[in-house]
C-alpha cells in the first residue's frame, strides 16, 4: 500500500476547495436485485484530515501526524448503504465540481468504521501517510478519536438521526428521531448512546481514479486514469 499521497490527490484536493456543495455521489449494488443504487452524500474530507471543531466539547482531538487520500462520508448502520456495502464493498464515488468543469470518479472498496472497530481500522492503517507533524504525539492518535470527531462534527439534527427507526421506513411521526445538542455529543444517556452506536464513518479505498476535464482542448476535454498496480499508481491519458 502506498505510504505517500498519490499523484491525483493534489489536483483533486485543489478542485474540492472550489466545490461549493461539498457533495459526492456513491454507487452501490443492491444484493437482493443485483441492481445499482446511487445516492448523493456529504463529503466529509479525506480520512484523518478533519480539523478540530472548536464548537464541540471533545476532551481531545487526534494529533496531526497522519493524512490520507481516502474519501469519507457518514451514515447510519441501519440504512440501506451499509447493508449493500456489507454484501459487496466494491463501489464508485463521483465528484462533479462545476467551477472547474471537472468530473472525478473513484472506484475501489468501502469500509465502515465504528468507534470500537478493529477489523476495518487494521486494513485502513496501511493507507495513512505520515505528515511529519506531531511525531511525539503519535501515541495519542486513535481510531476511536477519529470516529468521535466525525460524530461531533455533525449538525445536531443530523447527529441525532442515529436514534431513529431503520432505513427505508415510513416518515410519519418523525421515526423516533432525537435531537442531540452539541454539548452532549458524548453524553452517557440512552438516546445519545443509541445514535452513536448506529453511527459509522464510510471510508473509500481507491483502486482506480479517473479525471475528466471539460475545459481542456477548447472544451473537447481530456481524460486521465490512475490505476493502482503492485502498490504504485500508474497514470495514462485516454480518449475518449
Amino acid at each position: 500500500m502506498p505510504r505517500s499521497l498519490p499523484p491525483w490527490h493534489t489536483p483533486l484536493s485543489t478542485h474540492l476547495k472550489q466545490h461549493k456543495s461539498a457533495t459526492m455521489s456513491l454507487a452501490t449494488i443492491d444484493p437482493s436485485t443485483q441492481t445499482p443504487r446511487v445516492r448523493t452524500l456529504i463529503f466529509r474530507g479525506f480520512l484523518s484530515t478533519l480539523p478540530p471543531n472548536p464548537h464541540t466539547p471533545l476532551p481531545s482531538h487526534n494529533p496531526s501526524c497522519y493524512t490520507s487520500a481516502l474519501p469519507t462520508f457518514t451514515t447510519d448502520i441501519r440504512s440501506h448503504k451499509p447493508l449493500e456495502l456489507s454484501a459487496n464493498p466494491e463501489t464508485e464515488t463521483v465528484f462533479w465540481i462545476e467551477p472547474t468543469m471537472n468530473q472525478w470518479r473513484i472506484r475501489g472498496r468501502c469500509y465502515l468504521l465504528s468507534q470500537n472497530d478493529t477489523a476495518a481500522s487494521a486494513v485502513l492503517e496501511g493507507w495513512l501517510v505520515d505528515t511529519g507533524e506531531d511525531r511525539e504525539k503519535r501515541g495519542m492518535w486513535s481510531w476511536r478519536k477519529l470516529v468521535e470527531a466525525q460524530w461531533a462534527n455533525l449538525a445536531p439534527q443530523m447527529g441525532g438521526g442515529g436514534g431513529g427507526g431503520g432505513g427505508g421506513g415510513g416518515g410519519g411521526g418523525g421515526g423516533g428521531r432525537e435531537r442531540v445538542e452539541d454539548v452532549e455529543v458524548l453524553a452517557d444517556r440512552e438516546g445519545v448512546r443509541t445514535a452513536r452506536g448506529n453511527f459509522r464513518v464510510g471510508v473509500v479505498v481507491p483502486e482506480v481514479v479517473e479525471r475528466l476535464d471539460l475545459v481542456e482542448d477548447g472544451g473537447w476535454g481530456r481524460r486521465w486514469v490512475w490505476e493502482l498496480k503492485d502498490g504504485e499508481w500508474v497514470e495514462r491519458e485516454v480518449w475518449p
